[in-house]
């Protein structure tokens, strides 16, 4: 969708509720079908998971190697 509308990808991982709410008022009717919103939710809980999973919970003083299921 970034690429779709704005020709670039930001760097950062996360994006704002506000942010992706702005972008897809421009994504046309036609596109809409797409389902934008879930691929969005499904984006939020992949990057808080894979943060989870890459760099653990310093603040419970859990580290990545906890995650591992073996």
């Amino acid at each position: 969708m970034f690429l779709l509308l704005t020709a670039e990808y930001p760097k950062k991982h996360r994006f704002r509720d506000e942010e992706f709410e702005a972008l897809f008022e421009k994504v046309l009717k036609k596109l809409r079908y797409l389902d934008f919103p879930r691929l969005f939710l499904y984006s939020k809980f992949w990057s808080s998971f894979y943060e989870t999973a890459k760099y653990g919970d310093e603040r419970l003083g859990v580290g990545p190697e906890k995650m591992r299921l073996s």
